[in-house]
């Protein structure tokens, strides 16, 4: 085999090795965007970072082989689409990272704190520890049985003398804590939400806790979508200033998500502080943000992050609000 011969099997293996996986990934991209047609493109749209950073690296490699070798124009119809798919989903993400107005009149801060515990993580001091660092007013808990009922009860029944809690067995039970005087109950929907009144001096205010189901297959993705529905009913209800926190198994990029907050008139807490994906924690660096802050419009959102690891797959997240009015 001639030398000339070589280098052209090795640079079409390259060209393939680049042009595969920034093909492969614009494709899923565009299939994103019909995200509304069910589960399976529902679940892809949840990965939009994920996308965007190999799409820049491949694309980037395949262009720079095909520049070398004079071949750009008679690749510009997939070139154009790739680049496209990458422009794409820079727009959503960066979409994210757009300020807001954090004008308020109220000299009232509140914090919350929300962690997905984990059933099968035994590691309740950490848990406990960050809640407390975390300095938060109010706190949800999910994936709670009774071994965590009784961890956490006992670690914070001092510092947050009203609290709810609902232990399972099969990852949805679930909590609220609180240092102020709250009314709670405990709402079954699709799966059990805590509802809280809490008597905030001067500024009364709804708590939520949720724990949507995985949509990992058809019948559990329309069981979350009716969650959602059934969110947007319970707000209808309710007057006054509403937080919603919780593991929603949804990512702010899902068209369901984008209908519940229509539908709701609530916030995504994330606008203006950018991605904060929360889960998993396995890989060392989390892929997608499911673990939500919702804010009714009289709230501005001061702060909000992700705070280090617990022990569970989910990584706590903190916020600090304060009101309009």
């Amino acid at each position: 085999m001639k030398s000339t011969d070589l280098k052209r099997i090795v640079q079409r293996i390259a060209d393939w090795v680049c042009w595969l996986p920034a093909m492969g990934f614009s494709v899923l991209s565009f299939v994103a965007f019909f995200a509304f047609l069910g589960c399976l493109p529902d679940l892809i749209c949840h990965f939009r970072v994920q996308f965007l950073l190999f799409q820049l690296f491949f694309l980037t490699l395949y262009l720079l082989s095909l520049r070398r070798r004079g071949l750009l124009k008679s690749k510009r119809i997939e070139l154009s689409f790739m680049a496209l798919m990458t422009l794409a989903n820079l727009l959503v993400i960066a979409e994210l990272y757009l300020p807001t107005d954090r004008t308020h009149s109220s000299a009232l801060r509140l914090k919350v704190f929300q962690s997905n515990v984990n059933t099968r993580n035994r590691q309740y001091d950490r848990v406990i520890a960050a809640a407390k660092a975390s300095d938060a007013d109010l706190i949800s808990f999910e994936e709670l049985d009774s071994a965590w009922v009784t961890a956490l009860d006992s670690g914070l029944r001092k510092d947050y003398p009203y609290r709810i809690a609902l232990a399972r067995d099969d990852n949805f039970g679930i909590a609220a804590f609180s240092r102020f005087p709250m009314k709670a109950e405990v709402l079954y929907l699709e799966l059990p939400i805590v509802l809280a009144r809490v008597e905030i001096p001067g500024h009364p205010l709804n708590f939520v806790c949720v724990h949507t189901l995985p949509p990992m297959q058809t019948a559990s993705y329309d069981t979350r979508n009716q969650e959602f529905a059934d969110l947007a009913l319970l707000k209808s209800k309710l007057s006054g200033a509403m937080i919603v926190a919780g593991d929603f198994n949804c990512s702010s990029w899902s068209p369901k998500f984008t209908e519940l907050l229509k539908n709701t008139g609530l916030k995504d807490s994330r606008q203006g502080f950018g991605v904060q994906a929360s889960w998993p924690v396995f890989l060392g660096i989390p892929l997608i943000p499911i673990d939500h802050f919702l804010v009714s419009e009289d709230l501005v959102v001061l702060s909000r992050e992700v705070l280090p690891d617990v022990g569970s797959d989910h990584y706590p997240v903190k916020m600090e609000v304060s009101f309009k009015n």
